[in-house]
This record gives structure tokens, sequence and C-alpha cells, in this order.
């Protein structure tokens, strides 16, 4: 930490800047931090450098005639410096949704308590800050971060892997209380419920639900763990359930629903998947437990879905809906309707891909046909096939190709125009199916589209919160880590939802950024110490309000 004058010059004059910076490492590289700026001093007379450290020994307490021949700046030494601005909201908000109070309740006459409070709030808020291992955060809150309310010294590196195990052994009691608590304070609707499942790939070997399965992240190479989430119509997480790597989305439904009913006594709401879950059981059980549902056919393996968009006339002649959506009734039988929805958007980027990837499977089969390169080996005709259907499936198109082997032993394809054009009439078509007999269909289908907000969750904890790598080995602290990371995004939420509400159009990510600069500091001289916080602007104090923090004291 250190003073760096900046000199600079403009119309032919030299101007001189003085600051407060400290070297910190960002991304592998050292760069400078500042920490306070006194802005420009070229013309700062002996005088006045004096009368600031009359101000700095009037702040600390000491009066100048303490300090022989007076306080000068070079008597006012500098300590550390944490960063605050980030920690106000959230600790706010922690605050605010019930976890302090949910998690004393849950962990009543644990003696270690205190520490496990401070341990599972740091967790949570530096995953939104600076997401990082546990290590990491342990060594952070030492050194350069301040959390209110969090007293970094008194918890060792070893209290944060029990509060792991910790919380993901009391998860239910947890999601439970904060439900109620939340329920009563912001009104909260749950009158539509969206279910969605999404795999996390593990680079530790010994969690026992860690298993190979299908990756959603094309990482087939490593083991994984499956993740369901139910989030209320805000995107606001109700409840989360790991699963084993290898489970089907479709049965997972039945958990959810269990979920729902007796752990958050929900016993009315539309249930809302994708056509994942639509197996008839699966909607049967959704009938039985009282709760309505809304999904869709999968209309590649559903030959009633085929059915219904062949009798129906061509998609760019439906109603329009809104802008990108044109909806079609298309059967009702009983209870149960089926609509046909169309996103002429979706259909021109879906053609887009797909002549793309025709394109290289054209340029890999003729590649393919056309043998192997000078002095390379020849391959079998069985060999041949294995990588022509290899390369057409990974690019999704290996229905749209007639392949097969030649007498001779070579290669013969040919485009299948038929399964082209079926495959054109679903461009941008779905068809969801609702049993829900209090919604119209122009609601149905916004309620089904509104699905998206269980894939910007799944976005959201992977890319911003920092979900992966996940490289704890045993099952509860995979479990553990999963629900920290649930819990941030929670937070997220409630801080999105207070800026909309404050008129700012800002993500909860940017409004961090922007506070990432308010930062405590210790000064000390004449033998007195204090830690003071840096200014605030006029968007930092806006972004701290919308939260509900009116007042950040000076002094801490």
């Amino acid at each position: 930490m250190f003073l760096r004058e900046l000199r600079v010059r403009k119309e032919g004059k030299e101007y001189t800047y003085l600051k407060v910076v400290e070297n910190v490492r960002h991304n592998g590289r050292p760069v400078q931090r500042t920490l306070l700026n006194l802005g420009n001093v070229t013309h700062w007379p002996p005088e006045r450098r004096r009368q600031l450290a009359g101000v700095l020994a009037r702040f600390l307490g000491a009066p100048l005639d303490a300090v022989p021949g007076g306080l000068d700046l070079a008597d006012v030494r500098l300590g550390e410096c944490r960063q605050l601005g980030p920690y106000l909201p959230l600790s706010h908000l922690w605050e605010k949704a019930g976890l302090d109070d949910v998690l004393r309740g849950v962990w009543a006459g644990n003696a270690r308590l205190g520490r496990m409070l401070g341990c599972a709030k740091a967790m949570v808020l530096t995953r939104l800050v600076a997401p990082c291992s546990k290590l990491a955060v342990w060594q952070m809150l030492g050194r350069d971060a301040h959390i209110p309310g969090v007293e970094a010294d008194a918890l060792p590196l070893h209290a944060y892997y029990r509060t792991l195990s910790a919380l993901s052994q009391s998860q239910l009691e947890v999601e439970r209380g904060l439900y109620a608590h939340m329920a009563s304070l912001f009104n909260r609707d749950v009158s539509l419920v969206f279910w969605d499942m999404t795999s996390a790939y593990l680079e530790g070997t010994h969690c026992p639900k860690a298993r190979y399965g299908y990756s959603r992240e094309h990482r087939p190479d490593l083991v994984q763990i499956e993740i369901g989430l139910l989030v209320d119509a805000e995107g606001i997480p109700i409840g989360h359930q790991v699963f084993e790597g290898n489970v089907k989305d479709v049965a997972t439904v039945l958990t959810a629903l269990q979920r729902l009913k007796q752990t958050f006594e929900v016993h009315r709401c539309i249930f809302v998947g994708d056509d994942g879950m639509a197996s008839k059981a699966n909607l049967a059980e959704i009938e039985k437990q009282g709760y309505e549902y809304i999904t869709s056919l999968s209309l590649g393996h559903s030959t009633l879905g085929e059915v219904m968009l062949r009798a129906a006339p061509p998609p760019r002649r439906w109603p329009v809906l809104s802008e990108n959506l044109a909806l079609l009734p298309l059967r009702r039988q009983g209870r149960v309707r089926y609509l046909g929805l169309y996103n002429p958007q979706r259909a021109a980027s879906t053609r887009w891909h797909r002549r793309g990837h025709l394109r290289e499977g054209v340029a890999f089969l003729r590649q393919l046909r056309a043998g192997p390169k000078p002095h390379g080996r020849r391959k079998t005709p069985q060999q041949l096939m294995a990588a022509a259907e290899g390369y057409l499936r990974r690019k999704g198109v290996r229905d749209l190709f007639r392949v097969a082997s030649t007498p001779a032993g070579g290669l013969e394809w040919s485009l299948d125009r038929e399964a082209l054009r079926r495959v054109r009439r679903r461009d941008g078509v779905l068809v969801v199916v609702s049993n829900s007999q209090t919604l119209n269909d122009r609601e149905v289908a916004q309620g089904y589209r509104s699905l998206w907000r269980v894939e910007d969750a799944f976005r959201n904890l992977k890319d911003v919160i920092g979900l992966r790598p996940i490289r704890h080995w045993n099952d509860a602290r995979v479990l553990g880590h999963v629900f920290v990371c649930v819990l941030a995004y929670t937070l997220q939420c409630l801080y999105e939802r207070d800026l909309r509400a404050a008129g700012l159009a800002m993500s909860a990510r940017r409004a961090l950024q922007e506070l990432g600069n308010v930062t405590v500091a210790t000064l000390e001289a004449g033998g007195r110490q204090i830690r003071r916080r840096s200014e605030l602007s006029v968007l930092q104090r806006r972004l701290l309000a919308a939260a509900g923090v009116e007042h950040v004291p000076e002094i801490w």
C-alpha cells in the first residue's frame, strides 16, 4: 500500500494527482487498486496538507498538539483496506429473507451455532461477489473482505466444511422455514410452480451420488449429479433436490410433487414442466395430488402430436397472439386440451442451424467416401458406418440421411427429403398439453413460455454464482455446496426484485459490481486507530437504498 503520483499533461500544462493504491492480483496478473483518490494536488500549499492532517487528527480523536510540531500527512498511516460495498445490500437481504432466524431455529442447541451462522453467511454472500473455494473464502475474509456481522477471526477453516455438512443435513427444515417466512413477508405467488432438471459434473471421484449419465454440459467423460429446481412465477427458488447422475427426468416428478405437498404444504397450484416429465403416469400422479399441469409433447416421439399437426393448417397461418407467438387450439379430450404454439423467430433460427449441420454432414460423408489420405489406414465397412452415424448423430441430423455400405466396401448416402419435410413442419412449433380449468388458452401458453425462468436460474447458478467446479468428495459436502449456491441465487432474485421496484434497470450482478469499490480502511495516527469507509456516489446510494440500506456508518 503506497502513495502514487500521477502526472497528466493537458493543453501544455502538467497536473499532479495523488492516490493511495495497493497491489492486488486480478486474473493472475498484478494490478493496482485505488483505495483513496485525493484528486488534483498540483497547487496544494503546505498549509493545506497540515489542514488535512488536522482534520484526520480530529477524526481520530487526537489533538494536534499531541504530536510535536503538529500532525503532518506523513504521520498518518493507512492500514488494511477491505471490500465492503457489495456485502451491505446482501447482508440486509440475508436478514430480510429470514435466513439468520431460520438457521438459528434449525440449529438451536448446537454448541457451534455462532460459528456455523457466520460460515453460512460468508459462503452464501461471497458466491455472489467473488465465487471461490471454501479455502479462498476463509483467506479472503481474513484479508480482503468485510461482511457486516461476520467475525472472520473467529471462523477457522474446518468450520466452513462442517457448516456445509450441517446445511445438507438440515436442507428440508431450512427450505421449509425460508418458504414460510418469504410467503408471509412478500405475499408470494405459487399459483404457477415450475420444475426442471440440469446436470453438473464433478471433479472428485468419491461422491456416492456421482454417476455417468446424459451430460447437458457435454462432458460425458466426467461423473455428474442431477439437480432439480422448483421456482415460483417470479423465478425465485422454492426448493431443490440433488439426484444421482444417471436419473431420468421423468423419474423425478414424483419427488417434486411430494416436496410441494409435504414440505411446503402447497395444496393448489399449476405444475409446469417440459416434455421430459410428460409421461402418462406422471400426469396421472399430478392429478391425483390435486394439482393442474402444463407440459408439452415431444414431437419427435409423439404420434399424437404428429397427427394433430398434419390435420392443422400451416403454422404461418395460425392466429397471432403476440410478437413471435401464434396459437391454435388443436384438440380437447375431456379436461385435457392441446394447443399449438408457433414462434417464427425460433423456426428461422432452427432452420439456419440445421442448414449448417447438413452442410457439415455432407462434407464429412464426402471425406469418408473419398477414402484415407496417402499412407493412411483404410477403414472397414463397419468402421465407415460407425464413423458416419456417430458424426451425424452428434450434429442432430442422423434421421435426415440414408447411409449404407456398398458391395465394394465403400459408402453411399443420400438426403432423406421426406424426413426433412416432416422436420420442417415442426420448426418453431410446440404442442402444449394442460388440464387447467382456471386458465384460458392465452394464459396456458404464457405459463408454459415462462418455463425459461428455471433455465435462467440454472444459467445463473453455473455462470454467475459458480456452481462448478465441484471438487468436494463426499455426499454431505457436495449437497451443502449446491445448497449454498441455491441460497445465493435466492438472494440475487430478491435483490433484482428490489432493483426493479426502485426503477433501476440493472441486474444484481451489475449492481454489486458498481458497489465493488466501496471499501473500509484502517487509519492510524497519534496512537489512535479508526476504520472508515470510502465515500458513496449517488448511484451507489440508490443501489443500497433499493435493498433497504438507508444509512451506512462512516466509522466502523
